[in-house]
């Protein structure tokens, strides 16, 4: 565990003009203990990103409203992972959502949530609008979902 929180700080040093996305850990952002650890990495990086039940537990709320107030009180760029609901993205105390695309059409979910927030930082660091950003992390979470794994995924991809 000690060693995630340790390397925000080394990345930075090695590389001061990136920009830095970082996904709390699971098991720490549900910990209580790791709150103020995680609140003071969270201050280290450009954006963060969470799902639901991450941030319901991170933030001891028990709504979707609730999360985002929390998240907006923190003043930190966060992308909120949402599921079959889709995403948001929330910054400058503005936020913008988008509904999952062609959930119907989901055959696994794994790595959804990693992909699209790879995507979100993608088209945030290349200055997309944030309707922008949360339609085309939703877009490519909905191409990871309609394969059985990442092999099948990466055929189609290498096919394109």
């Amino acid at each position: 565990h000690e060693t995630v929180f340790e390397e925000i700080d080394l990345i930075r040093q090695a590389a001061q003009n990136i920009k830095i996305l970082w996904e709390p850990p699971t098991f720490s952002s549900k910990d209580p203990s790791m709150r103020e650890r995680i609140l003071n990495n969270l201050k280290k990086v450009d954006f963060y990103s969470m799902n639901l039940d991450e941030a319901a537990a991170f933030f001891q709320a028990n709504s979707r409203e609730a999360i985002i107030e929390k998240m907006m009180e923190l003043d930190i760029p966060s992308f909120l992972r949402e599921g079959e609901n889709g995403s948001s993205w929330i910054e400058n105390h503005k936020i913008v959502s988008c509904p999952a695309i062609e959930k119907e059409k989901a055959v696994n979910v794994t790595g959804c949530g990693n992909t699209s927030a790879a995507a979100a930082l993608y088209w945030r660091i290349e200055g997309s609008c944030f309707e922008d950003i949360v339609l085309h992390a939703n877009e490519v979470a909905s191409l990871c979902a309609r394969y059985e794994g990442p092999i099948p995924l990466k055929q189609v991809l290498c096919n394109l």
